[in-house]
C-alpha cells in the first residue's frame, strides 16, 4: 500500500478527518472519491463532494516525496475537471505534505487565490493539535520514535478506534490502516507482534490499574485533608494514574521478557520500585 492510497482508504471511510487536519469548519455532509482526468488520464489523490447543494469541492493532494512542479500540476488537473464536467462551484485545493521539506512553495503566479490554497505539514500539525480525534488517531505513530513508546500507546489507539461510532467493517478497516501504517513506520516488528500489540487492554482499563488509580486517589485526598487544600483529588487522579501506568507497563515489558534494569530504563524510575511493582504483581 502507497502512502497515498493509505489516505484514501481512511478519507473514504471518514471524509471529515480531512477537515480536522485541515482545520476546515464544514457543516454539509461529504464524500470522498479518487478520479482520473480523461484528457492527460492523470488521477487525483482525492475530490471531496458535498452531497448538498452547498459547499466547494474540496481537491486533494498528498506528498510523500519531493516534486518541485506539484502545485502547477495539481492545477492543471483542477482546471482540466472543470473543463470537462458541468460543475461550476467554487473550489479548495488541500496539500497534505507528510514532511515539510516536501513542500516546494507556492509559485508566485497562484498567490492571487492563495485562500483557496490550504498547506499541511502533517507531523507538525498533529502535534499541535489539542485532541487526535476520530480516524486521525491511526496517524499517531507518525509522532512516535521508539518502540518503547509504541509498546505503551498502541492498545490505546486500538481501544479509541474500537470506539469509533462506525459500522464492524469500516473499524476493521480503518484498524488495519493503523496496523499497516505502524509496520511502515517500524519495519523490524513482524505483523505478528503488531497485531498482538493491538490486541493489549489499555492499562487503565485494567484490574490493576484501576486498583491503582483509586489507591491514589485515597492517598491524594488524605493529603490534601491534612493540609487543608482542596487539590487532594485532583492530586490523588494524579499520583494513582502515574503507578497504574508504571505498575501495569511493568506487567506488560515483564511478558515480553524485558529484564528489570531494562524497565528502570525505559520509564526512568528507580529499580527499586521496579522490583517492588513486580513482586506486587506477582511477577517475580
Amino acid at each position: 500500500m502507497k502512502t497515498d492510497a493509505l489516505f484514501y482508504e481512511l478519507f473514504k471511510v471518514d471524509p471529515a478527518s480531512l477537515f480536522r487536519i485541515a482545520g476546515l469548519e464544514i457543516k454539509e455532509k461529504y464524500e470522498y472519491e479518487s478520479i482520473t482526468i480523461k484528457t492527460t488520464e492523470k488521477r487525483l489523490d482525492g475530490l471531496f463532494r458535498s452531497s448538498e447543494k452547498a459547499g466547494p469541492n474540496i481537491f486533494l493532494e498528498v506528498q510523500a516525496y519531493e516534486d518541485r512542479k506539484i502545485y502547477w500540476r495539481a492545477f492543471r488537473e483542477i482546471t482540466t475537471y472543470y473543463e470537462q464536467n458541468d460543475d461550476t462551484r467554487d473550489f479548495v485545493a488541500v496539500f497534505l505534505f507528510l514532511k515539510e521539506k516536501f513542500d516546494p512553495g507556492v509559485p508566485e503566479f497562484f498567490s492571487y487565490n492563495s485562500k483557496q490554497i490550504i498547506r499541511i505539514d502533517l507531523i507538525e500539525t498533529l502535534r499541535g493539535m489539542r485532541e487526535i480525534e476520530g480516524a486521525i488517531v491511526i496517524l499517531k505513530p507518525l509522532l512516535i520514535e521508539s518502540e518503547d513508546e509504541l509498546f505503551i500507546e498502541a492498545p490505546k489507539w486500538s481501544a479509541e478506534v474500537k470506539r469509533l461510532p462506525l459500522p464492524k467493517d469500516k473499524v476493521r478497516v480503518i484498524i488495519e490502516l493503523l496496523e499497516y501504517l505502524i509496520s511502515q513506520k517500524f519495519p523490524k516488528l513482524t505483523l505478528k507482534e503488531v497485531e498482538r500489540m493491538l490486541e493489549l487492554t489499555p492499562i487503565e482499563k485494567t484490574t490493576v490499574g484501576k486498583e491503582l488509580i483509586q489507591r491514589g486517589e485515597k492517598r491524594g485526598e488524605k493529603r490534601g485533608e491534612k493540609r487543608g487544600e482542596k487539590r487532594g483529588e485532583k492530586r490523588g487522579v494524579k499520583i494513582g494514574a502515574e503507578e497504574a501506568k508504571k505498575s501495569d507497563i511493568i506487567k506488560l515489558y515483564t511478558r515480553a521478557n524485558m529484564e528489570p534494569e531494562r524497565i528502570s530504563d525505559v520509564l526512568e524510575t528507580d529499580i527499586g520500585f521496579v522490583n517492588s511493582a513486580l513482586k506486587e504483581a506477582g511477577l517475580i
